[in-house]
């Protein structure tokens, strides 16, 4: 876990410890508010095309840029309950680098890099979630429906010692529809599951996005607790006029504390 994660995990467990005295289950009326921030053991794989105005080169993530897939990424989860009605939010950030010699040239962004460079690139994605709902208690399960957006931001860049550096932005707003489940067996255990996404077509751009996770929640004291399960993401975007494409997966699992208010 880095140091982001771990001020994060403690700043969230001395909230929590603070807490703990007041321990009592919302009342009917009152706010549910609920924060995790979690550590994200991810790995990143997947291919892309930046043409730059040019015929830009069909790229894979890591047989071509050496980007390595495996990366601690840290992030949020969140929701505000209040009368059936649920604000929920997300946040995740993966930075992501590699070193590879071509085996072929690479055009990026208008800029040809020639075989026999060696390139050095980075990727650096930030994942926005925000959508709106309302939940269904039935006993011991939960189920919500859910619309709002997503916000995807990718910063590209390659560079090397002959030809230099060059770097392209992708910032895509997506909207998304999605569901979520909670099941509550006893006090101190629960699972939440979560999946939203959509594919839309927009002024000539045709995206896709899934974002998904299921977690076992423990909670030993009734604010207090920790969370772990398995995160999926997948974004797919491809501009034909442009001919610009990028199609990205994120999956792994996560861990985290989870605190009630």
């Amino acid at each position: 876990m880095n140091k982001t994660a771990v001020r994060i995990a403690l700043l969230t467990w001395a909230l929590g410890m603070a807490a703990a005295p007041l321990a009592t289950g919302p009342q009917a009326g009152e706010a549910h508010v609920y924060i995790a921030p979690y550590a994200f053991d991810s790995r990143f794989t997947g291919e892309g095309q930046v043409s730059g105005g040019n015929s830009g080169t069909d790229f894979d993530l890591e047989d071509t840029l050496g980007i390595d897939p495996k990366e601690m990424v840290t992030g949020l989860d969140g929701f505000v309950k209040l009368l059936g009605s649920r604000i929920d939010f997300g946040y995740n950030k993966g930075d992501y680098d590699g070193r590879e010699r071509l085996s072929g040239s690479l055009v990026f962004n208008g800029i040809t890099y020639g075989a026999g460079e060696t390139v050095r690139s980075s990727i650096d994605m930030t994942h926005y979630r925000l959508m709106y709902g309302f939940d269904f208690g039935l006993k011991v399960v939960n189920v919500g429906f859910l619309v709002g957006g997503h916000l995807v931001d990718v910063d590209a860049r390659v560079k090397s010692s002959a030809t230099g550096s060059e770097k392209e932005n992708l910032r895509a707003p997506i909207p998304a529809v999605g569901v979520s489940l909670g099941v509550h067996p006893i006090s101190q255990i629960a699972i939440h599951a979560q999946v939203s996404g959509l594919s839309v077509t927009v002024s000539g751009i045709k995206a896709k996005l899934i974002d998904g996770f299921a977690g076992i929640h423990y909670l030993p004291i009734p604010k207090l607790g920790i969370v772990a399960g398995y995160r999926y993401f997948i974004f797919d975007a491809e501009d034909k006029d442009e001919e610009d494409k990028v199609d990205i997966k994120q999956r792994g699992p996560y861990a985290g504390i989870a605190l009630h208010l």
